[in-house]
């Protein structure tokens, strides 16, 4: 593993303290085994800022695309009829 000399954010620049960067990963596994993880990697070191405005991060929680249906958002919409 290697020793990173300084703790920068891959978004800003900035150097924070280790304790202010949040990592951002992604990780692969089987669809019917979330458990396993087949391959994972690091995408970015974020600063608290850069985390705000992260696209991923301000995603809805435990949103998935792959699993919605029609019935499903009017529910999460509130159009229940």
């Amino acid at each position: 593993m290697p020793h990173y000399s300084e703790d920068r954010c891959s978004e800003c620049g900035a150097i924070c303290s280790a304790e202010l960067l949040t990592i951002k990963r992604a990780n692969f596994s089987p669809r019917t085994a979330s458990a396993k993880i087949k391959r994972s990697r690091v995408m970015a070191w974020l600063c608290e800022d850069c985390l705000d405005v992260d696209p991923d991060w301000n995603r809805r929680a435990y949103a998935s695309p792959g699993m919605t249906s029609p019935a499903l958002e009017r529910t999460r919409e509130g159009n229940v009829t």
